[in-house]
C-alpha cells in the first residue's frame, strides 16, 4: 500500500462570522489509516469537514490533495445535507396543483442513483441496510435512520477517496445504532479512507486506527487511537 499522503493540511485557518473556527490545523493522513475527529460542540469538527469537502473555500493555509483525492473527491454525510434535500423538496412541492394532492418529491432511489438504473452493487447495499421498502418513498417521508442510510449508500456508491461521517449515530434508536455501527466497522476495514466526527469517546469505533482531537478550533493532539485516548488532556477535555 502506498504511503503517499491522501492529503496535507498546513496551517489551515478558517474564520466564520468574524470568529476563528479553525486555527493553524496541520493534518496528513495516509492510506491505511482510519481516523476519528473528536471534540466537544464548537470544537471545529464541522468546519474541518467543510474545508475538506470543498464547502468552505475561504480558508487560509495550504490544502494539498493527492491525485486520488482530486480524482475521486470527498463524500460528506451529515444532518445538514439531509435537511437541505428535504427543504428543497418542500420548496418544489406542487401537491396543491395535483389531482391526487400528493407530491412525493425526490424518492430514496432517485437520491441514491440520480436517475441511473438500480444495479447489483446498489441492490446489495440496499438489502444490507434494509431500505428496499422505502426506495419509492419521498425523502420527506422517511425516518432519521432511513435518511442516514440513504445518504450513506449514495456516498459509498460514489467511491470517494475520503468518506466523512458526521455523528452518524445521532438520532438513531438502539437497534439502528447497532446496525449502523456494524456498517461503519465494515467500512473501516475496507480500502476506503473514513473520517468520523465524534462528540464522545464512546462513539469512536475500535477499528479506528488514529484520532485527532480539536478544541475551540485548535488541534489538541493527533496520533494512534491508543495513545490519544490515553492522553490525560484528552480525558480531561472529554470528561470535564
Amino acid at each position: 500500500m502506498t504511503t503517499t499522503p491522501l492529503l496535507e493540511l498546513h496551517k489551515v485557518n478558517l474564520v466564520y462570522r468574524a470568529l476563528p473556527a479553525l486555527r493553524d490545523i496541520n493534518w496528513t493522513p495516509v492510506p491505511g489509516q482510519q481516523w476519528a475527529c473528536l471534540g466537544p460542540n464548537g470544537a471545529g469538527k464541522t468546519s474541518l469537514a467543510r474545508v475538506l469537502s470543498g464547502q468552505a473555500t475561504h480558508f487560509s493555509g495550504d490544502f494539498i490533495r493527492s491525485a486520488r483525492l482530486a480524482a475521486n473527491g470527498v463524500a460528506y454525510v451529515c444532518f445538514e445535507q439531509a435537511k437541505a434535500l428535504c427543504d428543497r423538496d418542500r420548496k418544489l412541492d406542487d401537491s396543491e396543483f395535483r389531482a391526487d394532492a400528493s407530491d412525493p418529491g425526490t424518492t430514496v432511489q432517485s437520491a441514491i442513483l440520480g436517475g441511473r438504473p438500480l444495479d447489483a452493487r446498489c441492490q446489495g447495499w440496499v438489502e444490507r441496510l434494509h431500505i428496499g421498502h422505502i426506495l419509492q418513498r419521498g425523502l420527506r417521508f422517511i425516518s432519521t435512520g432511513e435518511m442516514r442510510k440513504t445518504l450513506l449508500v449514495r456516498a459509498i456508491l460514489n467511491d470517494p477517496a475520503l468518506l466523512i461521517l458526521d455523528s452518524p449515530l445521532d438520532g438513531l434508536d438502539r437497534t439502528s445504532q447497532i446496525e449502523m455501527r456494524r456498517i461503519i466497522d465494515e467500512l473501516l476495514h475496507s480500502d476506503m479512507t473514513v473520517l468520523l466526527l465524534c462528540r464522545q469517546l464512546e462513539d469512536i469505533p475500535a477499528a479506528t486506527t488514529h484520532v485527532m482531537v480539536l478544541d475551540s478550533g485548535s488541534l489538541v493532539t493527533a496520533g494512534t487511537r491508543a495513545d490519544v485516548l490515553a492522553n490525560g488532556a484528552v480525558q480531561a477535555l472529554m470528561n470535564p
